[in-house]
């Protein structure tokens, strides 16, 4: 916690422990789940998916029509998984069919276009959990094939040239984990050529360099999804039980890491944003068995600690149930509730066949870890009372207080986010009603035709005009250095943009259970300050109704309503703005002079027009 702006940022380690040292908050009690409840997750996506294999085996994609990377291998993962544990026998059929396919197409001669860097980790999970429940010639024949694939030959990213090897990416971390975990499940590979632990060596020696110093992994434009899952990757090779001084210097920052996963999930268990695949289900997938990982760390020198990496890792199971386990039967991969073959949201490779099976395949991980003994304990998420912020890389930064959450952005990568206040997570208010991500101007995601065309980034964040009438907003500034973020007290924090002539101060402050205080200040040379707030409209199921009265704007869902009061309450639509959630309303509120003042309230109470004026009115 910083006192004043001079203060020592804490390190995440120090955060962590300062909040395990609270008391144990009032309303909590523990999740329930267990790791029958992954598999129980598990067992929805692969069903659903076992409609979509042809009589190859191979898993069809049902909006491209043709199967997709490496679709199969991980539906073979998750199956084996399953039936490992005495799940799906009717599906026994499919699962191994799918094994022979996979098995055999991993050194067909257009492998390296399927993404066929990802499929020896999948495969040889499978295989381990497959053996023992086949015949030994079919088990053999499948060993077989998985020592034929020769990494030179039949992965994309293979680079005979050092200065190459030592590039940064998450392709190649997947590969040479993959292939530690071959040589060690004992298959084998073809003699002369580079495989297994020795590719892990060539490839891995490198890899430290691109973790910063708080054990995050710097994929090329430092989206949080690649740091997440990068570390996943050599957390679940490293169990097979390979030993070096490699394993101890990656090992130690994978601790640091752990650290930070327990500070940047929001209090229900969601990812932070940030970069390329944001707000798919699959993350908390990652963030679960991550901290399953961790908890089996912890387990027996720290308790107190293990148990609130369980805790964050069945929060975040949570969030993965709530995506294809729903009342109605839908499934989603991603978090809005548009139809999957709208795509809405998607990176051009986050098809809904691959990206649903990687949660299963991800929580098949965490079953690996899982140990139901360790006891839940609070999670640092949920408890709250702290923020920090990673600059140099990343530029994010978080609040998090009363079962509230926020998140900026301290300089934003265009082609996906906006700079300013991006997240805003407040107690019983449902998901994506204000902004959980940003807007971008010109995302570089797929976007549902039907909602409305934008030209310009947004955030919750000012605009304002220069002496000569143009217009500049911070969501879509060039700046010349990062926001720059403090921490006052335990819920309130400062964070201030620098704009050539222009100042921006956000001053928020999470000071109860559903509030968040917004006070706003800009200095230098400008005129006509207004607000930009965006409020949901549309994610494809929840459809906000809004409406202004002169005690502000009040925004209704199903179990209450959002009140947002500020200046003289003179909000006014202008524009739209599309994130991966779906479509938002943007509302403006001038500025009085250099100032704003905002509130944000949520009131529990049942969703009705009227019900909304009468709170308007101050009525009971």
């Amino acid at each position: 916690m910083f006192k004043d702006s001079t203060s020592v940022p804490e390190e995440p380690e120090q955060i962590v422990y300062r909040i395990l040292s609270k008391v144990e908050p009032e309303d909590w009690e523990p999740t329930g789940m267990t790791l029958s409840g992954y598999l129980d997750i598990m067992e929805i996506i692969v069903r659903m998916a076992s409609a979509w294999l042809d009589e190859r085996g191979a898993v069809i994609d049902p909006v491209l029509n043709r199967e997709w990377a490496q679709t199969t291998p991980r539906f073979v993962s998750s199956g084996a998984a399953l039936l490992a544990r005495g799940r799906i026998p009717d599906l026994k059929d499919k699962v191994l069919l799918s094994m022979d396919y996979a098995c055999r197409e991993f050194t067909a001669p257009d492998i390296r276009q399927r993404s066929s860097d990802f499929w020896m980790r999948e495969l040889v999970s499978a295989y381990k959990a497959l053996r023992p429940l086949v015949p030994p010639e079919r088990a053999e024949m499948w060993k077989d094939c998985l020592s034929r694939v020769v990494p030179e030959r039949h992965y994309r990213y293979f680079y005979p040239d050092e200065s190459l090897q030592k590039r940064c990416s998450n392709w190649v971390v997947h590969s040479a984990c993959g292939e530690l975990l071959r040589e060690y499940a004992g298959i084998g590979g073809v003699p002369g050529t580079l495989w297994g632990r020795n590719f892990f060596e060539t490839y891995m020696r490198w890899q430290a360099a691109h973790f910063n110093s708080w054990g995050m992994y710097l994929e090329p434009g430092h989206p949080a999804t690649y740091d997440l899952t990068t570390r996943l990757q050599i957390a679940a090779a490293f169990e097979c039980g390979y030993r070096s001084p490699l394993r101890e210097e990656l090992s130690a920052l994978l601790d640091k890491g752990d650290f930070v996963t327990l500070l940047e999930a929001a209090p229900g268990g969601e990812a932070p944003f940030g970069g390329r695949s944001s707000q798919f289900y699959y993350q908390e997938a990652i963030i679960c068995a991550l901290c399953e990982a961790a908890a089996n760390k912890y387990k027996e020198k720290d308790p107190r600690l293990a148990g609130a990496f369980k805790r964050q890792a069945h929060l975040s199971a949570a969030v993965v149930r709530r995506g294809f386990c729903r009342a109605d039967g839908r499934k989603f991969h991603i978090k809005n509730q548009f139809p999957p073959d709208t795509r809405h949201g998607c990176d051009g490779y986050g098809q809904f066949s691959v990206y649903s099976l990687l949660a299963s395949s991800l929580l098949a991980v965490a079953v690996n870890f899982a140990d139901d003994s360790i006891a839940e304990a609070p999670a640092p998420s949920e408890t709250g009372g702290f923020g920090f912020a990673v600059t140099g890389t990343f530029e994010k930064a978080f609040l998090n207080a009363h079962g509230g959450f926020l998140q900026f952005d301290l300089l934003a990568d265009p082609k996906f986010d906006a700079t300013g206040l991006g997240r805003v997570i407040l107690k019983d208010l449902p998901w994506g009603v204000l902004p959980v991500l940003p807007f971008s101007a010109a995302p570089d995601y797929i976007r549902f035709p039907d909602l409305p065309a934008v030209n310009y980034a947004a955030a919750i964040a000012p605009e304002w005009r220069d002496g000569k009438g143009h217009l500049h907003r911070l969501a879509e500034k060039a700046a010349v250095q990062p926001g720059i973020f403090e921490m006052l007290d335990d819920h309130t924090c400062r964070v201030r943009y620098f704009y050539e002539n222009v100042t921006v101060c956000y001053r928020t402050s999470l000071t109860g259970p559903g509030v968040l205080k917004l006070d706003m200040s800009l200095d230098g040379d400008f005129c006509e300050a207004r607000m930009v707030i965006p409020v949901l409209e549309n994610d494809g199921g929840l459809r906000p109704e809004t409406i202004v009265t002169p005690d502000g704007l009040h925004v209704g869902f199903p179990g209450g309503v959002l009140q947002i009061r500020g200046g003289d309450n003179r909000f006014h639509p202008d524009g739209s703005a599309v994130n991966r959630t779906g479509s938002y309303r943007l509302w403006h509120l001038p500025f009085n002079g250099h100032e704003l003042s905002l509130e944000f309230e949520v009131i529990k109470d049942p969703p009705s027009a009227e019900k909304i004026v009468s709170h308007a009115q101050g009525a009971e």
